[in-house]
């Protein structure tokens, strides 16, 4: 038997079908889903919504460099509250 085969698969006679929605997971993928995935986990959908998504991705990637400047600047504390902060020279130890 070669090597690239396995026993355990469909033949072409057999069980197993393409371009049908399967569940993974519990998520419906489609047929001609997109599929995205990174360290954090893995995304679906369906082709109609992308552009809605990527738009919605850019804001808030833009909206968090934003606030990640705030922060390093003093601008913003670490949570995120926009109370003015001291410079960091005036500070004292007890300071958050």
């Amino acid at each position: 038997m070669p090597a690239a085969t396995s026993i355990a698969a469909p033949n072409k006679d057999g069980p197993g079908e393409i371009n049908v929605p399967v569940s993974i997971g519990g998520l419906v993928i489609h047929p001609g889903d997109i599929i995205v995935g990174d360290e954090d986990g893995v995304v679906a959908l369906r082709p109609a919504e992308a552009a809605g998504v990527l738009e919605d991705a850019r804001k808030k990637a833009k909206d968090e460099a934003k606030q990640l400047e705030d922060t390093l600047a003093g601008r913003l504390d670490a949570a995120g509250s926009t109370k003015r902060l001291p410079p960091r020279a005036s500070r004292s130890a007890k300071d958050p």
